[in-house]
């Protein structure tokens, strides 16, 4: 017979010691079979602890079978575990049951095994009920309240999981309803009712939450400890606490009675659902299938009967089941659910039962292991692999003592012995969230090179000891990187790297997939599930991932603390890193190093101040485009390399600042050296020329606001040698002065009406000038032409070499192929004026854009070309980019401005740095043109085209003139035409005079004052009043000619001014053919006159700077043509105005048609 075994009920006058009695059955009154004598008869209710309360079994507790003989199971078949209830027998269905209770004999049960199921379920309540009064409630009462603060975590540790209980015992109770409905109105109330398929989710959070506080106790030692600040009560509760085990040996402490009295009824009750629930599925099974089938709910069940290829977990496949449901053991609840019947909650219960013994306690198997699900009649062989997992979890001690599972982590200290010596403290491997995976004392591994006298994996970290050193890998942050060879792995750390060996390719086999399961764990955050199973291949980790940590080797990156993306050990990607300090850097990494755009904080002394790096970087330090804003407010805009400032920059100090400066030119290892300006706002001078080591140090030009300027050599930031000095009224000195502008030495001084001065000169101190020499005043006035003639840094500064850190750049990204990602690198970005420097790096950012727009971008740029070659779309075409900012073009044409006007703008605004200027801009020009060629280039390229001829020199000089250079003219023309209108002051100052003493005539006396014809005058134009005179008529003459030559300071193209001095011409004739009656080509005698006219009346300010300006930049192909021929004429116009007898009002008399044009 197989009854409740006398294991599970009181003894009268003797304590039960919970010795297992499993050949010891009573029969229907309670009496003890034969081999068990001396024992007194028992009622039907089990008096022991964890069944009272229950309800009465039929005949006294006892199964009948078909002859209605007591139903006796086989010993070898029970389960040890299953010693609470009467396991029912599916042979005589149950329609009513016989009972003492007013329930019994009103559920009609649907089948026994439900009825065994709603039995279970109330044992398990009362059981967790009993276990709350007796142990837990105990546990929580501790007077005075723990002051120190593992103490309190302890406290807080046994409140969670009373709370855990709690939850367990209500989702009982649900189940538990659930089950009595199904068995009153088993018509009305179908099986998919019961709470642990509605209710799965809930259910199998409620188990895992108790698992994981339980065993977060367990770590710690949490019982241990309470059994000792309370040792006389629980020795008066011993005998009550021994009465709720099974299988643990009295002479156990009283910590292990409690660790087990919290863990025992969970793994027995879920035990028990295992075999009823696979019981009930072979009942219903195949009723299930077939309405699953026909609802279309899991066609794979369907497609792996008919023999088709699955894509989920066959219910016979054990292997696909491992695989499927080792992901989410959520899915595998869901998964019942799904199949309408009870088979699928089979392998949750099994889940669970896995998960009630601590997980470390079965990671300490050798082997990989395996829960067999059986269907149809295989509980034997499930039991059966369980009972063999249940005789391995032994964990090494005393050889006299053998632990259970809930004694492994509180016998720690023994479990882990032979310690190294001076070994750390249990407490810091001790932690509530940690379980113990592997250890080499059980599997031995080598780890080289830290020769590790023990290797310890839990579920979050890898522990090696080496002597008095302890290593913590965060498994989050470990790599696992198979060998050649089979007995070999290696592991890739953010500081090291690891290789594990052993001399048997199976415990290298074990180490390397518990590694790597564990990894996976750790990065899913679901380390407290137990992996199900053993796949033929272990889920392989992701090679990214975004972790924090913190370096504590030495060097650069020693006690900062990285967040952000990582690959195979290493920074990579996006990420923040951060120092004691207070340095931060945040932006891209690659292989461990800050690579690509990057913000980088480095705190000062002073309070609240930073230096900020925004810029490119390449394997560690600064390299390409950056800005950084200094604490000094400071900034520098330019080119890094091997984080020092290389190439093109510009450095600008605060305009509040004491000593306020700019520089803008060439850097070299972090100091200004080669072409560059520098503006001394405090003293009021520029310098342009060359640097050296942060000195002037070669040819060099010195502009002073006063107007002044000097040229001469520098060495070691002093001029040295004769100079050239210039003044604002053309005086000329040539000889050696100092700095201050004060005369030494010998020299030679040219006044503006042509004396000389020569000799030698000196200064005392309050004394002034001193000279001795020969004053020449015989020389007469020089002529203004030679005097505008003097221009200073022409030839002194080749302009093929001035700009090359800003042509450099884009020569190597046009070199490069135009790569997208590196065009902000090579070119720059732009970035907000406003500068706010604060602790936070999130106001530090500037307006960029992002490297995959910038490289569709670049796509984009290089498609237009090829689609506009033609002259006239190739004009609109640069018109475009050159105005756009993020175009390539419009990126290089405005670096080109910023040193435009750093040289020739406020203090540079001199006349004598014309011809320099001049020459940049026509520079500047041939560069963009040869920007625009190599894009082209790299176009032909990616598209698989014939590359374009090289030009010859004519040719490129006729696309810069004609095509480059009026389009980007405009960016230049303010500071230039300032320099013209400079130069030219004092000629169009004569001009001014001219035109407003002309200005006093009527038109017929102007027309008669210039020698006009007669017959040439517009009279038939004038419209006159009755109160109006002829001869008082003014600006009527010639009206459209002078209103179209008033367009010429409209527009700022040479081309277009030109075109509009032709149609001034055209209207001119058009007038005088009018006139005349008849088409007239007017001669040059009769030409000059009349343009006079027409330039008097249209009253041009500055025209001498317009016209030597159109003719400095005109294209080269208009000379000798018509064009140049009507410039020549209005410059001649310009001349004759000047002269004394137009501002004086003498008639000159006929035209001299062989003055100079």
């Amino acid at each position: 017979m197989a009854l409740l075994p006398e294991s599970h009920l009181a003894c009268t006058g003797q304590e039960c010691r919970g010795e297992s009695r499993s050949g010891c059955w009573l029969d229907r009154h309670g009496d003890r079979a034969a081999d068990s004598p001396g024992h007194a008869r028992t009622s039907q209710f089990c008096p022991h602890p964890t069944l009272q309360g229950a309800p009465r079994l039929p005949e006294g507790g006892r199964r009948l079978g078909p002859a209605g003989n007591l139903l006796c199971v086989p010993e070898t078949s029970r389960p040890a575990l299953l010693n609470h209830l009467v396991l029912p027998t599916t042979e005589e269905p149950c329609t009513r049951v016989e009972g003492e209770g007013p329930e019994c004999g009103a559920l009609a049960m649907c089948s026994p095994e439900e009825e065994a199921l709603l039995r279970l379920e109330e044992v398990f309540s009362a059981t967790l009920a009993r276990i709350n009064s007796l142990v837990l409630q105990p546990l929580l009462e501790t007077t005075p309240e723990p002051s120190d603060p593992r103490g309190r975590e302890h406290l807080r540790l046994l409140q969670q999981l009373h709370q855990s209980s709690q939850q367990l015992w209500e989702v009982t109770e649900e189940s538990l309803h659930s089950l009595r409905e199904r068995l009153c109105h088993q018509d009305s109330v179908g099986l998919e009712s019961l709470h642990l398929l509605c209710g799965a989710d809930r259910v199998l959070q409620v188990h895992v939450e108790y698992i994981e506080s339980y065993t977060s106790c367990l770590v710690v030692q949490v019982f241990q400890k309470a059994a000792k600040k309370k040792r006389e009560y629980w020795r008066r509760q011993r005998k009550a606490l021994w009465q709720l085990l099974s299988g643990v040996s009295s002479e156990a402490s009283v910590g292990t009675a409690l660790a087990q009295a919290l863990c025992q009824p969970l793994a027995h009750h879920v035990q028990q659902y295992v075999f009823l629930l696979l019981s009930l599925g072979d009942t219903i099974g195949e009723v299930s299938s077939r309405d699953c089938q026909g609802a279309g709910c899991f066609p794979v069940a369907c497609r792996e009967a008919e023999g088709g290829e699955t894509q989920g977990p066959g219910l016979g496949d054990t292997l696909t089941r491992e695989l499927w449901f080792e992901k989410d053991p959520a899915m595998l609840w869901g998964y019942g659910c799904v199949l309408g019947g009870l088979e699928g909650c089979v392998l949750v219960l099994a889940c669970l039962r896995y998960m009630a013994v601590p997980k470390w306690g079965q990671q300490r198997l050798k082997s990989r292991r395996r829960i067999i699900y059986g269907r149809r009649g295989h509980l034997a062989q499930a039991q059966k692999a369980w009972q063999g997992e249940r005789d391995k979890l032994r964990l090494r001690s005393r050889p006299s003592e053998q632990l259970g599972p809930g004694q492994c982590w509180g016998s720690r200290h023994r479990c882990l012995t032979p310690m190294p010596p001076h070994s750390p403290p249990q407490d810091v491997l001790c932690t509530p969230a940690r379980r113990l995976l592997q250890d080499s004392q059980d599997i031995p591994v080598m780890v080289t090179p830290l020769r590790a006298e023990r290797v310890l994996l839990f579920d979050d970290a890898l522990i090696l000891l080496q002597g008095h050193n302890v290593h913590i890998f965060d498994l989050k942050l470990v790599w696992i990187d198979p060998a050649q060879d089979g007995c070999m792995f290696h592991l890739l750390t953010p500081e090291e790297e690891l290789s594990f060996c052993s001399k048997d390719p199976q415990d290298r086999t074990v180490w390397q997939w518990k590694m790597t399961q564990a990894v996976c764990q750790a990065l899913r955050g679901k380390k407290d599930f137990p992996v199900l199973g053993a796949g033929l291949e272990p889920s392989e980790p992701p090679t990214c991932r975004c972790v924090a940590y913190t370096f504590r080797a030495e060097g650069r990156l020693c006690q900062a603390t990285y967040e952000g993306e990582w690959c195979r050990g290493r920074p990579h990607g996006k990420g923040t890193l951060k120092w004691p300090d207070g340095r931060n850097h945040v932006g891209n990494f690659c292989q461990g190093l800050e690579h690509g755009f990057g913000i980088h904080l480095i705190p000062q002394a002073s309070e609240d101040t930073f230096d900020c790096y925004k810029c490119h970087w390449q394997e560690g330090s600064m390299c390409g485009y950056g800005i950084c804003e200094y604490s000094t407010d400071e900034v520098y805009r330019g080119y890094f390399q091997a984080g020092l400032r290389h190439g093109f920059g510009v450095l600008e100090s605060a305009p509040q600042a004491l000593q306020p400066c700019k520089y803008t030119g060439h850097w070299e290892r972090g100091q200004r050296s080669g072409y560059g300006i520098e503006e001394d706002s405090d003293r009021g001078e520029r310098y342009i020329g060359m640097w050296q080591a942060d000195q002037r140090h070669g040819p060099g030009v010195m502009v002073t606001q006063a107007g002044v300027c000097y040229q001469g050599t520098f060495q070691a930031d002093k001029m040295v040698g004769p100079g050239v000095l210039l003044s604002e009224d053309d005086s000329l000195y040539e000889g050696t002065f100092t700095r201050d502008l004060t005369l030494v030495g010998k020299g030679k001084v040219t006044f503006p009406n042509g004396f000389t001065l020569e000799g030698s000169f000196g200064s005392g101190a309050g004394k002034g000038l001193h000279t001795q020499g020969m004053l020449d005043t015989a020389a007469f006035p020089p002529d203004p032409s030679s005097t505008r003639k003097r221009q200073l840094g022409v030839g002194a500064f080749p302009v093929e070499s001035r700009w090359q850190g800003v042509y450099g750049p884009f020569r190597d990204f046009v070199s490069a192929g135009c790569p997208g990602d590196q065009q902000e690198a090579l070119l720059g970005f732009h970035v907000q004026n406003a500068r706010e420097l604060r602790k936070s790096q999130e106001y530090l950012c500037c307006e960029r854009s992002q490297p995959e727009a910038c490289a569709g971008r670049m796509e984009d740029v290089l498609d237009e070309l090829l689609q506009h070659r033609e002259p006239r779309a190739l004009r609109e075409c640069l018109r475009k980019a050159l105005g756009n900012s993020l175009h390539p073009l419009g990126k290089l044409l405005r670096t080109l401005m910023l040193t435009f006007q750093a040289t020739y703008a406020g203090i540079g605004a001199n006349k004598h740095l014309q011809a320099l200027a001049q020459e940049e801009v026509k520079q500047h020009a041939r560069e963009l043109w040869a920007a625009y060629r190599g894009l082209l280039q790299v176009a032909l390229q990616r598209k698989g085209q014939a590359p374009e001829e090289d030009e010859d020199a004519e040719t490129r000089d006729l696309q810069v003139h004609g095509l480059v250079l009026p389009l980007m003219l405009p960016s230049f023309y303010s500071e230039l035409f300032t320099l013209y209108l400079l130069l030219h002051e004092r000629e169009d100052g004569l001009y001014s005079q001219g035109i407003a003493s002309l200005s006093l005539f009527p038109d017929t006396k102007l027309l008669e004052f210039l020698d006009v014809q007669k017959h040439l005058w517009p009279l038939k134009d004038l419209t006159l009043t009755t109160n109006q005179r002829l001869s008082l008529v003014r600006d009527k003459c010639f009206l459209s000619a002078t209103e179209c030559l008033q367009k010429i300071i409209t527009t700022v193209d040479p081309r277009e001014k030109l075109e509009v001095l032709e149609k001034t011409y055209g209207e001119i004739e058009a007038t005088v053919s009018r006139v005349l009656g008849q088409e007239h080509k007017l001669p040059m005698d009769d030409l000059l006159p009349l343009l006079i006219y027409v330039v008097s009346r249209a009253r041009i300010q500055h025209l001498g700077a317009e016209i030597h300006l159109i003719r400095d930049m005109m294209d080269p192909i208009h000379t000798g043509g018509l064009y140049d021929f009507l410039l020549t004429a209005l410059e001649s116009c310009y001349e004759h105005i000047q002269k004394e007898d137009m501002r004086l009002l003498r008639f000159p008399g006929r035209w001299d048609s062989r003055e100079p044009w």
